[in-house]
């Protein structure tokens, strides 16, 4: 059957703000309140301070550190290191520099013309000088349209906005007045009778896009080597309204946030039924499989070997495999700093490891992994010709 489909589309991207100075890089945030936590974090203005800990007002659920929904509202958030607690709930880390999708979510939007928008979120990683990963940035598709009665999309047109890092930093540390936000000229925008918002939070220092009952805010990581304890928890929050609905896999496999339905044991069971090592494992063989478009990074020249990563894991004849001896290389802290301080790119080496076990490129991988392969003895043991 040949379906029109042509599509109304708002693409957005945030990307961490940051100045840098030197050999220092400071991310601005903002100032307000009091410290709450032992680790010295800062509330968010919805949330108060009891007993150390920043708590949801009565009615709300969440993470008073970085974001409160209504209980009957749903929350899924991507924070420092970074840990994802999906919309069911379900807790995982995604140790993967790269870009992947969040979530995609159906909130139904009747104005005579269109009958749903949809929200699709993705995120951006990178890795600090440490060794700990954190959102680099966030970009969002929203679409309106509509559905026919096969359940197909029949009825889209497309629009794009893109904001760049620069365009944060002209705004949030010069005050640059050509732009009302950090998302650029304008605070309101009227698309196809649907009002958005994007805005910057000044108090709880948040970028937020706000549209179809749903609400992304996204606050970048601190950088400052004058401030190791940023107040505020830097990450993703996204909340979808009561109303939202939700596939359950993206692709065949789950979306990171999962559905708030989906079993919270969904990632176990896809290392189970995969034979992964660990949960870490089958994060990574998710994002891979599903082969997102990779950006550009200004930090961390991540994108080519991830997107080199993602081609060469598609046509590997033994996947599980190859992640699991090489999704170690992404997580194990003494491989990861051992590539840091010698200036080895950590997908570069993750790329050869694959390339590795997927094409028996040996004398490759041994060699970029060289300076740092006594750290772990299965690739100190690494003899090519014997693969």
């Amino acid at each position: 059957m040949h379906v029109r489909a042509t599509l109304v589309l708002l693409c957005v991207l945030v990307t961490r703000t940051l100045q840098e100075d030197g050999d220092k890089v400071f991310m601005p945030e903002a100032v307000f309140g009091d410290n709450c936590t032992t680790e010295g974090k800062h509330c968010i203005k919805t949330a108060n301070c009891v007993d150390s800990q920043c708590v949801c007002p009565e009615n709300y659920k969440g993470n008073g550190l970085i974001a409160c929904v209504k209980k009957n509202e749903f929350l899924c958030e991507a924070s420092l290191d970074p840990f994802i607690v999906a919309f069911g709930g379900m807790k995982s880390i995604l140790t993967l520099p790269c870009r992947y999708r969040l979530t995609n979510f159906f909130v139904p939007y009747d104005n005579g013309n269109f009958q749903f928008c949809s929200i699709e979120v993705f995120a951006q990683t990178s890795v600090t000088v440490y060794g700990a990963y954190y959102q680099k940035g966030v970009d969002v598709n929203i679409a309106i349209g509509n559905f026919n009665k096969q359940d197909e999309i029949v009825s889209l047109d497309v629009k794009k906005l893109k904001v760049v890092d620069d365009d944060i930093v002209r705004f949030i540390m010069f005050g640059d007045h050509s732009q009302d936000s950090p998302w650029g000229k304008g605070m309101t925008e009227n698309w196809n009778g649907l009002d958005l918002f994007h805005y910057y939070d000044p108090i709880d220092n948040f970028a937020v896009l706000d549209g179809c009952g749903a609400a992304i805010k996204f606050r970048p990581y601190n950088f400052s080597m004058d401030d190791p304890v940023q107040k505020f928890k830097p990450g993703i929050a996204i909340q979808a309204p009561a109303n939202a609905t939700f596939p359950s896999t993206m692709g065949g496999l789950p979306s990171l946030c999962a559905s708030p339905y989906d079993n919270p044991e969904i990632f176990d069971e896809l290392k189970k039924a995969r034979k992964l090592l660990n949960t870490d494992a089958a994060f990574i063989y998710n994002v891979l499989l599903l082969g997102i478009n990779q950006t550009a990074s200004t930090r961390g020249d991540y994108h080519v070997g991830c997107t080199n990563s993602i081609s060469t894991f598609q046509t590997c004849m033994d996947r599980e495999a190859a992640v699991n001896f090489c999704c170690r290389i992404l997580y194990n802290v003494r491989i990861m700093k051992c590539l840091m301080e010698k200036e080895i790119n950590m997908m570069d080496t993750f790329l050869k490891c694959l390339e590795y076990k997927c094409k028996n490129a040996c004398d490759a991988f041994v060699t970029i992994l060289a300076p740092c392969s006594r750290k772990y003895k299965p690739f100190r043991d690494i003899e090519c010709g014997k693969h």
